[in-house]
């Protein structure tokens, strides 16, 4: 017996793939959530259903295309902002040309791994 489309089994279209989809945006949402648990931004997840009317030849209708579309919303990944040593040098039109610079890598504080101190004498 065929089952009237409602809230409780709208997972069921696609043979159940749309429960999939669903399920794979909470599970995005909820990972951003629990790697960035200090940020208190929201995260979305929308679930749209969409049905489109399907006429027959004469006009009548003959059907119905239930589809659902899933839209997340997860704050976007970002880092600080790095300042980079810049140069300008003249082109062979006189107009500058500017260079950016990455910094050079930070030494550690210590070295671990090492159990030397700074003088190089054994601990």
């Amino acid at each position: 017996m065929s089952k009237r489309l409602a809230l409780e089994n709208i997972g069921e279209l696609q043979q159940g793939l749309v429960t999939a989809v669903v399920d794979s945006a909470i599970k995005r949402a909820l990972d951003d959530i629990y790697q960035r648990p200090f940020l208190d931004a929201k995260r979305k997840v929308t679930i749209e259903l969409i049905l489109v009317p399907l006429p027959g030849p004469s006009g009548e209708l003959i059907g119905v295309d239930a589809g659902v579309q899933v839209k997340d919303s997860i704050p976007p990944q970002k880092t600080y902002g790095e300042i980079l040593r810049v140069s300008v040098t003249p082109d062979k039109d006189g107009r500058g040309v500017i260079t950016a610079y990455l910094n050079e890598p930070q030494q550690p504080l210590f070295n671990q791994g090492n159990d030397q101190d700074a003088a190089g004498k054994s601990n």
